[in-house]
């Protein structure tokens, strides 16, 4: 199956640094001229990045992009959130403004006495205080990482490599058919401009997932 993998990893092995001798980030393609956005949100934030599973991070950030075990791309410092500034300020670029959350979601559950069960929970309390501390913002968007490597994650288009991507709609809560909507509209969009880049929509009921995943 190429569906996405969330992988399951003790939260005594998540909360590691795992920072000795980690990659370096790509930069990003900074040569071309910008063109300032036709449309722009000022000073106001209007996006929120957050990351449910905070300590998901990527072999070779680790230097471990040999290892066969998946499990091993945990930190607590060199994760997901450097995705999220990467969001962050694309979404800028496009005059939208937007803010990347980077709590450590996994040393809260610990503090707390909580296992990765409990994530979604913690994450929702994150977002909560967000937005009664911004009501501009509108749109939220919680980042994961596939546990699938580099042939199932990317797509070559040209000569410029891509990350693949893929929206989690969970089917147990009253948004359902509104945020399944927006997915398919998206997935759609990004699949006409980049063909394959987008695996596609999944639902995921309380069988298959959280179930609801904060989409309420």
């Amino acid at each position: 199956s190429n569906l996405p993998i969330e992988s399951s990893v003790p939260l005594e092995e998540v909360v590691k640094e795992r920072t000795s001798g980690a990659g370096q980030v790509p930069k990003q393609d900074t040569s071309k001229e910008k063109k300032q956005p036709s449309q722009t949100t000022g000073k106001r934030q209007v996006a929120f990045i957050y990351h449910t599973h905070s300590w998901e991070s990527y072999l070779p950030l680790l230097n471990l992009t040999n290892d066969p075990n998946p499990n091993k791309a945990t930190s607590s410092v060199s994760n997901i959130s450097i995705l999220g500034d990467r969001f962050r300020e694309q979404l800028e670029g496009e005059g939208i403004g937007a803010t990347n959350d980077k709590s450590d979601v996994g040393q809260k559950l610990i503090s707390k006495g909580l296992n990765s069960n409990s994530s979604y929970k913690m994450s929702r309390e994150i977002v909560q205080q967000a937005m009664a501390g911004n009501k501009d913002l509108q749109y939220f968007f919680d980042l994961h990482r596939d546990s699938a490597r580099k042939n199932v994650t990317t797509k070559t288009i040209g000569d410029k490599s891509y990350a693949k991507l893929a929206f989690v709609v969970g089917k147990g809560n009253k948004n359902y058919e509104k945020n399944l909507q927006l997915a398919t509209a998206l997935h759609e969009a990004i699949n006409k401009k980049y063909p394959g880049v987008s695996r596609g929509v999944i639902q995921k009921g309380f069988q298959t997932g959280n179930g609801i995943y904060n989409q309420d």
